[in-house]
């Protein structure tokens, strides 16, 4: 089982650095705006693994564990990693879309505790999540082109277009990075499983305090080289843009893809999310309270998270 794990986490870093890799060369090649990479490449990109797992999680019946990890990961981004970094280097930003997409954090964790709270069927609720990322997407876009002064088009000047050989890269390191996070999402479950199992440990627990944090090594290692190059922007706009990924497109989709109609909140994850919703308030008001996270904030972040941790594994 342990053999799975690591084999799972192996392939789903390989593929996921594949992945952002062959996507920036397309993105070189297309002339898209920069819009694409903070956002979609970096921000989402680095949420695949919690999207393939989340999935096959829930198309293998173990939702569970599907939900324990959406949930974790929340907690692991806006505590764990953020207070990690901090503590390496106190995080600085400048962006004013920090405070916009913190807000927008801090709503997609509302959106998930009503979730738990309601435990929803059908397709109404997971239809509003997806609904809110649209407008947050489309909200993002809009604001990046008036900030910049200059429309998409006029953007695409940044670029000399790559050859057919660079696009066939890219290309093809996107396909094997999308087919690397699959059949590692699929090894890393059947090992978490089965660890849960010779540990007699539920598998809520496996999504919340392992999968969460192995899921969430993308985010982490984008965050804290980020942090230590100086671009504070960068740091928490990743982990922010995957937390509302993860919540208001990630969960919908596990939810759609319920056999049978079933609630995909059925439990007791009401603690847990509302674990999530006031972590992402207590790293809101880091952020937007002077635009900067100190060490001592960033040990208070650690603190919030290794008391959460524990309550979970002792629940």
């Amino acid at each position: 089982m342990i053999f799975n794990l690591l084999i799972g986490l192996l392939l789903i870093v390989i593929g996921a650095e594949a992945f952002l890799r062959g996507a920036g060369t397309l993105r070189k090649h297309f002339a898209l705006p920069s819009f694409v990479v903070g956002l979609i490449l970096i921000g989402f990109g680095t949420s695949l693994p919690e999207l393939a797992v989340g999935i096959g999680a829930t198309l293998a019946r173990f939702e569970g564990v599907a939900l324990g990890l959406l949930l974790g990961s929340v907690i692991v981004n806006m505590a764990l990693i953020l207070g990690l970094c901090a503590l390496i280097e106190p995080i600085r930003m400048s962006s004013k879309a920090i405070g916009r997409d913190g807000a927008a954090t801090v709503i997609a964790a509302l959106y998930l505790l009503l979730g738990t709270l309601m435990e929803p069927t059908g397709l109404v609720w997971p239809l509003i999540g997806l609904a809110l990322f649209a407008l947050y997407v489309a909200l993002t876009f809009f604001e990046e082109r008036r900030l910049s002064g200059t429309g998409v088009m006029a953007r695409k000047a940044e670029f000399v277009r790559t050859g057919p050989a660079k696009m066939a890269l890219g290309l093809g390191l996107v396909v094997l990075g999308l087919g690397g996070i699959i059949y590692g999402s699929a090894k890393l479950i059947e090992g978490s499983v089965g660890y849960a199992a010779d540990l007699g440990l539920p598998l809520t627990v496996i999504g919340l305090a392992l999968l969460a944090v192995i899921t969430s090594i993308p985010e982490a290692v984008v965050s804290i080289h980020s942090t230590i190059k100086g671009k504070g922007d960068v740091a928490v706009g990743n982990v922010l843009g995957s937390n509302v990924f993860n919540m208001l497109c990630v969960l919908p989709i596990c939810q759609i893809l319920m056999p049978g109609g079933e609630s995909f909140f059925t439990g007791p994850w009401a603690m847990h999310a509302f674990a999530a919703l006031m972590v992402s308030l207590v790293a809101y008001h880091f952020i937007v309270s002077d635009k900067t996270i100190s060490r001592a904030e960033g040990a208070v972040l650690l603190m919030v998270y290794a008391g959460y941790l524990l309550a979970a594994v002792y629940q």
